[in-house]
């Protein structure tokens, strides 16, 4: 995510910490979907392995497999309908279980083909299956649901979840914006992969995540389907309706396809670095995660852009190191993501000194010279460990998280410090990892002791010593 995101996270103070506030899209009534508590006193999942940043979001009790999502947009209404297939594999026994799902109506829900009980309270949606569920089981579950989709509102003006634009809408979920449109586990922990089919009028285009696998028409309008093959986290998934700019093509194996809004800049630049910065990066941190990438532009009311997986977000205009940032996100935080929240240096610090190795190759300061500008500059509160939902997105995470980064290569080396780097993007493909992940690897590729560094540097809320910028 870029750093001009960070403005929202006194906007959800409130909202993640008391009453998470829902904001109607304009022109819907504050009085629609009645009955709808927009409390956060009682989301999904709270259980022993609380996420220490958002411990009221997702559950250990189930593993979300698989999410098959079909919607039907109207944008006239603005009204989506929706069915929520997923693939579960029980990791307890279970007798109930809980997902995240904000504002929207839910019509029924079956558990193994057999209809199961449900109860709402704020975000939370727990389902009751008709028998209990056995440890190890794969199940399937299905919802039913429709409404006029809300989104969450910071104080300083940044939204997250469905976004309306003047043509349509975009979805954006970092952290916990995806209940807004669909049901699910609401934890990076828990990734998935997905199966996307939109309909929506025929003039407009449905994009999400992934490749496109089909398009078709129907009385009811044109139905956009794709398929993410690869485990993503449920922040990271996307939908957006409009009028676009579709750029297509295959480069050294990868599919590149873009949508740029028609009322955006065309983004030419962007469209022709981006394989550019993409083979640079493959260079640095090895192949690409996936067979699929590209840019997504649109207007909706945002001021950050979002690694969205595969293709990512920005608003209106994708400027060069904002593209070198989110571009690095597939690597570090959708590919190999966080288990928690606590340890979001890892996607934002090695996006960040993505931006720095960028700099350097193309005639700018060097990481090393980054990294001593930064030490006389930088706010050095919270540290980056330290962080709570109103400093998610603060500038310590991501500069003080590139510093570690550049103090860690410069006590084990170049050649030991790149080949880390590669090898974390290798060796956690597709999984969830922890910054003690990361320490135990420096070390074993090292050879060297790091604790003081990981201590120093991501751990306490004061400046380091200047021994290590000598």
């Amino acid at each position: 995510m870029g750093r001009k995101r960070r403005g929202i996270t006194a906007g959800l103070t409130a909202g993640l910490l008391g009453a998470l506030l829902a904001v109607p899209v304009p022109g819907v009534s504050a009085g629609a979907n009645p009955g709808v508590d927009a409390s956060a006193s009682a989301v999904a999942g709270v259980n022993a392995r609380k996420d220490p940043v958002l411990p009221r979001y997702g559950t250990t009790k189930i593993d979300v497999r698989h999410y098959a999502l079909d919607l039907t947009w109207a944008p006239a209404t603005k009204r989506l309908t929706g069915t929520a297939k997923l693939t579960i594999k029980a990791r307890q026994a279970l007798t109930s279980f809980p997902l995240s799902l904000h504002g929207m109506s839910v019509k029924g829900v079956t558990t193994a083909g057999q209809k199961a009980t449900f109860t709402r309270s704020g975000d939370r949606l727990t389902i009751k299956p008709h028998q209990r569920i056995t440890k190890g089981t794969v199940f399937t579950t299905q919802i039913s649901y429709s409404g006029k989709p809300k989104y969450l509102f910071g104080a300083e003006g940044t939204s997250e979840g469905w976004l309306p634009t003047a043509r349509g809408a975009v979805a954006l979920g970092e952290p916990v914006g995806s209940m807004t449109w669909f049901p699910l586990n609401n934890t990076p922990r828990d990734k998935a992969t997905y199966l996307i089919a939109v309909t929506v009028p025929e003039r407009l285009t449905a994009v999400s995540n992934g490749r496109l696998i089909s398009n078709t028409t129907s009385p009811t309008g044109r139905t956009w389907r794709w398929k993410m093959n690869k485990p993503m986290a449920g922040y990271l998934a996307t939908v957006a309706v409009g009028d676009y700019r579709r750029t297509t093509m295959t480069k050294q194996g990868i599919r590149y396809d873009s949508f740029v809004a028609k009322a955006a800049s065309p983004n030419k630049k962007a469209l022709k670095l981006l394989p550019k910065v993409i083979a640079q990066q493959q260079k640095w941190f090895g192949p690409h995660p996936f067979r699929d990438a590209g840019i997504l532009v649109d207007l909706p009311r945002v001021r950050y852009a979002l690694e969205t997986q595969t293709r990512s977000f920005f608003p209106m205009f994708a400027d060069e190191m904002t593209l070198v940032h989110e571009v690095a996100h597939q690597w570090y935080g959708n590919s190999v993501t966080p288990a928690t929240w606590r340890d979001i240096w890892l996607n934002e610090g090695f996006a960040t000194y993505a931006e720095w190795l960028w700099t350097a190759k193309h005639g700018g300061p060097t990481p090393a010279k980054q990294l001593r500008k930064h030490y006389k500059t930088v706010a050095w509160r919270p540290a980056p460990r330290g962080i709570t939902i109103t400093t998610l997105f603060s500038d310590p995470v991501y500069i003080r998280g590139a510093m570690t980064l550049q103090v860690i290569r410069e006590r084990i080396g170049r050649p030991a410090f790149f080949k880390v780097l590669r090898a974390w993007a290798k060796q956690n493909q597709y999984g969830t990892v922890s910054t003690r992940d990361f320490k135990a690897l420096v070390e074993r590729i090292s050879g060297k002791q790091v604790d003081d560094i990981f201590r120093d540097w991501l751990n306490t809320p004061k400046r380091p010593s200047a021994k290590y910028v000598k």
